[in-house]
């Protein structure tokens, strides 16, 4: 499943070519005590209902005999019924257990929250996804764009812009690993996208930048003041979010029960590399950020896709798929990916990946199903152990579900 965790594994492959070793940096920067007290939250957890639950609990903990830290997995589904469970770690130096109530990264699930944003001020007439972003943006910005005048906003939603993915910078990720992710901002992003190359002209052709989204969070800051306090007023209130955790909140980042995170060391060993988790996130705006639970993460969903929180026509636009040209079965739609499976049929949602998190979250609307999993390992980086969760895993949690 090519894009359920959407995020190419750019550092790898900027490793390969700047020929930078990379694991050696990881364990000069990490020692023994660099890990977080996750510490517990406590809330009400439905109980299982599903009668594949002792099945799907057989599957996380085979994944985690395998080597991953923790997994967490969520499943709700109208015509089998309710299952959560989880396997592993939430912390392996303190022996703390993933728990149902464990905080996890959203990584660019986040960006489902920005599209609806963005959506949410077309409907209050403050925005026009068809305008150009350069009367959204500032000049400084738009005109370090190199052919900024012809991209809509509409192209930062759907990944047709064009404009370079600042992740994908090598001196930007050697900069991440030389100072141990801490003191960037923004602006060092900014700076990294400006001199990056576009991948072709808006319109042109499809491709997921990191970039389209960081500037959306900019252009929803320029409308609205703040994109965090609209994030907060819009989506988090309104729908109960309590176990939601965003940059307005004075929690953010370190959360009661925020899982530690790892990234593995080639031969299956990992280490923690949970305050690079944090350090990184900071100064994140837009393509990721967001901290919650899954039992949140699937409220947000299902209110989403059965509720009303987008009026039909922003609806239309959310699905209105562009063509992944390297996958058939693959379009973008804003902010969603759309995505054809073997088992259960089409589904809409997104991925993750972090540094030291991967995660995925979709609803199968043929079924009204919501599939959610989490693991505390990184495929921000290449990772075995990250391609076991979010593709051997992930298929074989489907054949179950919708055998």
């Amino acid at each position: 499943m090519k894009i359920i965790l959407t995020s190419i594994t750019r550092i790898y492959q900027i490793a390969v070519i700047i020929a930078i070793p990379i694991y050696s940096i990881l364990s000069a920067g990490c020692t023994k005590d660099s890990f977080l007290e996750a510490g517990t939250n406590t809330f009400q957890i439905p109980d299982n209902t599903h009668p594949e639950s002792q099945t799907f609990q057989s599957l996380i903990d085979k994944y985690v005999q395998k080597g991953v830290p923790g997994i967490s997995l969520y499943i709700n589904s109208p015509v089998d019924g309710f299952f959560m469970g989880t396997s592993g770690f939430a912390c392996i130096e303190t022996g703390e257990i993933m728990s149902k109530t464990s905080i996890h990264y959203s990584a660019s699930i986040s960006k489902v929250f920005i599209a609806i944003l963005i959506l949410k001020l077309q409907e209050e007439g403050k925005l026009n996804i068809e305008e150009g972003i350069d009367n959204y943006l500032s000049s400084e910005i738009c005109s370090n764009i190199k052919y900024s005048e012809d991209i809509r906003v509409r192209d930062l939603l759907n990944h047709t812009s064009g404009i370079y993915d600042y992740t994908y910078s090598a001196a930007l990720n050697l900069a991440f690993l030389d100072k141990g992710f801490k003191g960037f901002s923004t602006h060092d992003f900014l700076e990294a996208m400006y001199k990056g190359e576009p991948f072709f002209k808006s319109g042109e052709d499809f491709f997921y930048s990191n970039s389209n989204y960081m500037l959306l969070a900019l252009i929803i800051d320029n409308i609205t003041g703040n994109h965090a306090n609209y994030l907060q007023e819009t989506i988090i209130v309104p729908l109960d979010l309590t176990t939601t955790f965003y940059k307005q909140d004075p929690r953010y980042p370190g959360v009661e029960g925020l899982v530690n995170t790892y990234m593995e060391k080639g031969e299956n060993k990992i280490i923690n590399v949970s305050y690079w988790q944090q350090n990184l996130i900071i100064p994140t705006i837009g393509d990721a950020g967001l901290l919650f639970s899954l039992t949140d993460c699937a409220s947000f969903f299902n209110t989403l896709f059965t509720g009303n929180m987008l009026n039909p026509s922003s609806m239309e636009i959310l699905l209105d798929g562009v063509q992944d040209p390297t996958d058939e079965n693959t379009q973008y739609g804003a902010g969603v990916w759309i995505y054809k499976e073997k088992y259960g049929g089409t589904w809409w949602g997104h991925g993750g990946s972090d540094l030291g998190s991967t995660i995925a979250a979709a609803f199968f609307p043929e079924s009204g199903t919501i599939i959610i999993i989490t693991a505390n390992i990184g495929t921000y980086y290449y990772s075995e152990l990250g391609e076991l969760v979010r593709n051997d895993l992930w298929n074989e949690i489907l054949e179950v579900e919708f055998k």
